[in-house]
């Protein structure tokens, strides 16, 4: 017998059914949104900032003085002068540098103006760049000078010649009371010109004076001291040095003043002797004059 499904029963079914054909044909369903996108900065330290570099031509200021590089010093162990040139022929001395200053050498001179080693340094807060002396008694450095540039100075202005000046009464056949006068010129371009008389007559060569002899000797008259210089003279003008008018003047050596090559002029107490060799009717006669003179130099 066939049999009828219930109220109930069949109401269960049509929904079961009415839910499973919803599934098989609803659309996809949309994906749930993502979250935003974090925006990521770059710190400051990381590498990917652009650095500028600048171009080779372009210019850097400082408003700072690079620090010097020369390790080269000099203390100075008592006052030493300074001069425009290498050597004491530059003259005078435009400054002094003091006892225990610390100097930057920067030139070297191993032959100076008459001689000795000089060394060119750096102007400083008290003193203008010049020449001092590199003896071992007056500096004391921390290289070796010969790794100095080697400076070329001008040459040194002439020297100023001694000063000269008679210290005592001369002495010997020349007077009021003798056969002949003698007169003694002293100047500080040619030290000494000698010039003798005759009964107020000035004799040469045509007057039978046959030569004039010049004696230098270092000290007094009592000194016993070394002859320094010596000359014959056989014509007028009768000068020390030489010359026939005007005189030479004093002779000098690597801009230094010398009696004679090799012999520079101290200052000091010198005797000089004269002998002047007239021949008067066949017969020789030697008149002396001799004198102290003081010497000094600039």
């Amino acid at each position: 017998m066939k049999k009828n499904l219930s109220p109930l029963l069949w109401a269960g079914l049509s929904l079961s059914l009415a839910t499973l054909a919803c599934g098989l044909f609803a659309p996809n369903p949309t994906p749930a949104p993502l979250p935003p996108t974090e925006t990521l900065v770059a710190s400051p330290t990381e590498t990917s900032i652009p650095t500028i570099e600048a171009s080779p031509t372009s210019e850097t200021t400082s408003t700072e003085a690079p620090a010097s590089t020369n390790d080269n010093q000099c203390t100075t162990l008592q006052d030493v002068n300074l001069r425009t040139g290498p050597g004491t022929a530059y003259r005078n001395p435009i400054g002094v540098v003091l006892k225990g200053s610390v100097v930057i050498p920067v030139g070297f001179d191993p032959e100076g103006i008459p001689g000795g080693r000089w060394i060119l340094i750096e102007a400083t807060n008290n003193d203008p760049s010049g020449w001092i002396t590199a003896g071992a008694d007056f500096v004391t450095c921390n290289m070796d000078f010969n790794i100095l540039p080697v400076v070329e100075a001008a040459a040194p202005p002439p020297p100023p010649l001694p000063s000269s000046a008679q210290s005592s009464d001369p002495e010997g056949g020349c007077g009021p009371d003798q056969d002949y006068q003698c007169e003694v010129i002293v100047t500080d371009e040619s030290f000494l010109q000698f010039k003798i008389f005759q009964n107020g007559k000035e004799l040469t060569g045509n007057d039978n004076i046959k030569q004039v002899s010049f004696s230098v000797r270092r000290g007094g008259k009592d000194d016993n001291g070394r002859e320094v210089y010596s000359n014959v003279e056989g014509a007028a003008a009768y000068c020390i040095f030489g010359g026939n008018g005007p005189c030479n003047t004093w002779p000098q050596e690597n801009f230094v003043p010398v009696w004679k090559p090799g012999s520079p002029v101290d200052p000091g107490t010198y005797f000089v002797e004269i002998f002047a060799t007239v021949d008067e009717n066949g017969f020789e006669n030697n008149v002396r004059w001799a004198a102290e003179f003081d010497v000094s130099l600039p």
